[in-house]
C-alpha cells in the first residue's frame, strides 16, 4: 500500500485525514475519540472479496467538526509486504498524533507449521 499516495490523494479531495504508516520507534498515544459521535459518520471503508481492493467513501460535509478520519497501517513500513494484513481506521479528535507506532508481523498459524530441525552436530 502506498501510504503517501493515499494521503496525497485524500488532501487533493480536500478529505480530513490522516494517513499512519507505522513509525519505528514513534511513542505517540492512540488518537482520541470523538466523545458523543457516532465513529462511522460520513466515512466507510468497503472491503470487497477475493483479492479486491478495498474502497473508502468519504462524505466530507457529514464528517462531525473538529474530527478527521485516521487510517492506521502499523505494518507498512516495517513489512510492507504484509501491511494489508492490519488496518485499523476511524474518527480522531483534530489533531491527531504526529505518528503511530509499527509493528511487525507475526503469523498467527506459525505454531500450526512444521519446523525443520536444525542439523546434526558433527
Amino acid at each position: 500500500m502506498d501510504t503517501i499516495q493515499l494521503q496525497r490523494d485524500l488532501d487533493r479531495f480536500g478529505i480530513r485525514a490522516r494517513v499512519y504508516a507505522g513509525e519505528p520507534g514513534c511513542k505517540t498515544e492512540r488518537p482520541r475519540q470523538p466523545k458523543h459521535v457516532d465513529p462511522n459518520a460520513g466515512w466507510d471503508i468497503d472491503s470487497r472479496p477475493g483479492n479486491a481492493p478495498m474502497v473508502l467513501t468519504v462524505h466530507p460535509r457529514q464528517l462531525p467538526k473538529g474530527t478527521e478520519i485516521f487510517i492506521y497501517l502499523p505494518l507498512a513500513r516495517t513489512d510492507p509486504a504484509n501491511s494489508f494484513r492490519e488496518l485499523e481506521a476511524g474518527l480522531m479528535q483534530s489533531p491527531g498524533p504526529s505518528c503511530l507506532e509499527s509493528r511487525a508481523f507475526v503469523n498467527p498459524l506459525a505454531s500450526l507449521l512444521p519446523t525443520t530441525p536444525p542439523p546434526a552436530a558433527r
